[in-house]
């Protein structure tokens, strides 16, 4: 169910799973979040921002050689920008 279907969990016990909520945390999970954010500013960059047809295949050039500076698609304070870039 859900907005996203990427990963799915089974669970056998109910309420020992509710018992446990409060303290579960998948670093999966939170992976996968954050290189969905950054996705999403990658493509809201190449469609929001001005550019020319030459620019426009830099970028994405930039992009799948893995050359694209990921400093300038948003503010410093964004943890996934600044751990995928480093």
């Amino acid at each position: 169910g859900g907005d996203s279907t990427i990963i799915q969990i089974a669970c056998l016990d109910r309420a020992a799973l509710l018992r446990q909520s409060g303290e579960y945390s998948c670093e999966l999970t939170k992976r996968i979040k954050k290189r969905l954010n950054l996705e999403l500013k990658i493509a809201r960059a190449f469609y929001e921002t001005p550019m020319n047809n030459d620019e426009r295949w830099d970028f994405i050039e930039d992009y799948l050689c893995g050359l694209l500076d990921l400093s300038a698609l948003t503010s410093t304070s964004d943890q996934a920008v600044q751990q995928e870039a480093e």
